[in-house]
């Protein structure tokens, strides 16, 4: 399906998901599916539920319980302020706030970078951005040092679900 829109630049996979699922929300892998990112940097992030995106597949009609993910492309995420003000150019990664995004600042599983600011500095304080969203490892320079066996070890966890 394709839709005319210019909210979301990103190509979706219809995924099953529990309710109370929001628009932005980060997505991970699991033992029983999927469900919504509770770990920082975690290495098994899928992508960010769209509930607008450019074109799907997978499903021809959603049924309940069904939510587009995009795991590329551009998107609104959900983010929080647990690391700091956001601005645009910023790493993003999972946190320990359910199914929110925050600001990345070690090296270790990112879900994109951030395209608009956020001026939250609380984990309390949320709000959706613009984000590039393409999953990957990603060092940054800063800390690359002190996070590069922590980034390998993640790596080799993420290939094997247990």
């Amino acid at each position: 399906m394709i839709f005319a829109q210019n909210i979301s630049s990103g190509v979706a996979q219809y995924v099953t998901l529990a309710d109370n699922i929001q628009d932005g929300m980060v997505i991970c892998t699991s033992q029983t599916g999927s469900d919504m990112c509770n770990n920082g940097y975690d290495s098994n992030m899928m992508g960010v539920v769209s509930l607008s995106p450019a074109a799907t597949f997978g499903i021809e009609v959603p049924t309940v319980g069904t939510y587009p993910i995009i795991s590329n492309g551009k998107a609104y995420i959900l983010v929080s302020g647990a690391n700091g003000v956001i601005k645009p150019g910023d790493f993003l990664t999972s946190s320990t706030t359910l199914g929110t995004a925050t600001k990345a600042i070690k090296s270790g599983y990112v879900v994109g970078v951030a395209l608009e600011n956020f001026d939250g500095n609380t984990a309390q304080q949320t709000g959706k951005i613009l984000a590039n969203i393409a999953v990957r490892p990603a060092v940054l320079s800063t800390k690359a040092s002190n996070n590069l066996i922590e980034m390998v070890r993640q790596g080799f966890e993420s290939a094997f679900l247990t």
